[in-house]
């Protein structure tokens, strides 16, 4: 169990490496005792991941012509449940792609930074990923939404640079290529689990 103040310690030192801030090492506790208590970043960040859902997916209940993030034909229930498991397997697939490109790269020492830095990230992404969803459900109108969208997007993925490039230690063409293997894992994983749900619901629904 972790406190609200390590907490902060460490999405302060996670922002600070995300921005090359002076001092981001000292920030952090990069003991192995740092790299599990990490993990509890994922207790904060599921609230947030479910509060956009289902904004979302309240928003597409009343908008005509909009689907909502769990697709047009699975049951909330279902959906939620859909994105729980989307949620962990993401993650995990995610972070250990990102331990294995280190081992791959010789760079085994930066591994508690890469899991720590990646996983207190993750309350940040979720912020900005929910906020677009969180808005259009609040007000029900798709151009608040997309006005939000865009910064948010654009915040994740200076985001993702900033702490690949800083945890990996690697140039700019390495951090581009993390980056496009870690999208390409999330929609992919994303895709199956979505298709799996839906194919659920349609043989037992």
């Amino acid at each position: 169990m972790i406190d609200p103040d390590y907490a902060a310690r460490h999405l302060g030192g996670v922002w600070k490496m995300a921005w090359n801030a002076p001092g981001w090492e000292d920030s952090l506790d990069r003991s192995v005792d740092g790299v599990f208590k990490s993990f509890w970043a994922a207790a904060l960040t599921a609230p947030i991941a479910i509060a956009g859902f289902i904004s979302g997916e309240r928003a597409a209940s009343r908008i005509p012509d909009l689907a909502g993030p769990g697709g047009a034909e699975t049951p909330l229930g279902l959906s939620i449940a859909a994105e729980a498991v989307a949620f962990i397997a993401v993650w995990s697939v995610q972070l250990a792609a990102l331990v294995l490109s280190a081992r791959a790269a010789g760079r085994t020492r930066r591994i508690a930074d890469i899991i720590i830095g990646f996983n207190w990230m993750q309350v940040y992404v979720s912020l900005a990923q929910s906020a677009p969803f969180i808005v259009l459900g609040l007000t029900l109108k798709r151009e608040f939404a997309g006005f939000v969208a865009l910064p948010a997007l654009a915040f994740i993925v200076a985001l993702y640079w900033g702490v690949l490039r800083r945890s990996l230690g690697v140039g700019a063409a390495s951090t581009l290529a993390v980056f496009a293997l870690l999208l390409l894992l999330e929609l992919v994983t994303t895709s199956l689990i979505s298709a799996g749900a839906l194919a659920l619901y349609r043989l037992f629904g």
